[in-house]
């Protein structure tokens, strides 16, 4: 499998998740999905709506030799937009608060 879970992947792991773990609603496992795919490294799509993944970025080493744990920096969440939130940005419409 590549590094990528798609939307209609996430749905199995829910039914799963729901049934096993009893966890009560879809929220509640559609995150405890999304994190278990992020903290092994891969990338959760839901489809048009974009997608999470972990990014992390260190201070360098001179040599791969040297480079060690304590060199990276606080990982982050990168959420990637898809069509449907492009298309709804480009469409939005502003007026001024009363």
């Amino acid at each position: 499998m590549s590094g990528k879970i798609p939307i209609n992947l996430q749905t199995i792991y829910i039914a799963f998740v729901t049934i096993v773990f009893a966890v009560d609603t879809f929220p509640e496992s559609i995150v405890f999905i999304t994190l278990r795919h992020l903290e092994n490294g891969k990338i959760v799509c839901f489809g048009d709506f974009g997608s999470f993944q972990v990014s992390l970025s260190s201070n360098g080493a001179e040599t791969a030799e040297k480079f060690n744990q304590s060199l990276i920096k606080e990982p982050k969440v990168t959420f990637r937009p898809g069509i449907d939130l492009k298309d709804m940005l480009a469409t939005l419409k502003y007026e001024k608060a009363k």
